[in-house]
């Protein structure tokens, strides 16, 4: 895939399609699994979340009435089988094209 440049610490209430960042997270145990729940308000997209460059999952964002009110996306799952540390590298948004149904 053809990421766009990942940006360190952005103002993750902005972002904007085809948006990509790091979010370090640091974990001390392995053999673990972690959920993570995305909080999203606006147009439903597709949203895709990868660990340390691996295990990519997409989920919808739901959609809301506006920018300000929150909804959770579907839980994604990440499994840590190594001893190695781990950081979630990025997250995608990216618009979902709907056909008219006529």
């Amino acid at each position: 895939m053809n990421h766009p440049t990942a940006v360190h610490y952005p103002d993750l209430r902005n972002l904007t399609a085809n948006s990509t960042f790091f979010y370090p997270i640091q974990i001390f145990q392995s053999l673990i699994k972690i959920n993570l729940t995305v909080y999203a308000a606006g147009n439903a997209s597709l949203l895709e979340a990868a660990i340390s460059n691996s295990q990519f999952t997409q989920v919808e964002t739901p959609q809301t009435l506006n920018t300000t009110i929150f909804q959770p996306t579907p839980t994604i799952q990440f499994n840590i089988n190594q001893q190695t540390g781990y950081s979630i590298r990025s997250f995608d948004l990216v618009p979902i094209t709907t056909k008219s149904t006529k």
